[in-house]
């Protein structure tokens, strides 16, 4: 599923560099799939592409947590709760 998002972007990149919102938000996606299943080293290129395109976001957060997997897990489940408690009210 990863590999076959990534044949996506390499054959529309300049289709996506037109639309750098999209393509910073696909980029973020693979490298958050790619911490997921435990391949820190890609999810890094990921997120340092997805910098160098919004490079005043909160993906900063992202590449750091992908040093430590388990952390980045951690924080991605807190915050889906946190969404979910939120919506109740």
């Amino acid at each position: 599923m990863i590999e076959e998002r990534q044949k996506i972007i390499k054959k529309y990149k300049e289709i996506y560099l037109k639309y750098p919102n999209i393509y910073f938000n696909k980029l973020r996606k693979i490298g958050t799939f790619y911490v997921l299943n435990n391949n820190p080293r890609l999810a890094r290129e990921q997120f340092i592409q997805a910098i160098k395109i919004k490079p005043f976001s909160k993906v900063y957060i992202n590449l750091i947590l992908s040093f430590n997997p388990q952390l980045y897990k951690k924080v991605l489940s807190i915050k889906k709760i946190t969404k979910r408690t939120l919506f109740v009210y």
